[in-house]
């Protein structure tokens, strides 16, 4: 739990830095970081609005947050990138359990 409360508190103040209200990117957490104190990894989905998001912005920031976590935790970190629409109709977060963490 540990490693979800830090995350819990880096993605809030990291994800309002990085994007206007607008843009509206949502931080999902799933994996065994949502349930072990000590995690293997961590398993990250962004989620982004094709219409006020530009791939290339939701691409850079994906891969900063992954070298930024990756140095900070020491863990290998997975991020997918999906748009809204992606995910319509889309069974994986309730599957997974997964937290939002930002939005």
């Amino acid at each position: 739990m540990k490693v979800r409360n830090f995350l819990i508190t880096y993605l809030q103040t990291k994800g309002s830095q990085n994007f206007k209200s607008s843009e509206r990117i949502k931080i999902y957490l799933f994996g065994s970081a949502t349930w072990s104190s000590s995690p293997k990894d961590i398993d990250l989905v962004l989620v982004y609005n094709t219409i006020n998001t530009t791939i290339r912005k939701a691409l850079d920031y994906r891969n900063n947050l992954r070298q930024e976590l990756t140095i900070l935790t020491g863990l290998p970190v997975d991020i997918c990138l999906l748009s809204e629409i992606e995910t319509n109709n889309n069974s994986f977060f309730q599957d997974e359990k997964a937290i939002l963490l930002h939005s």
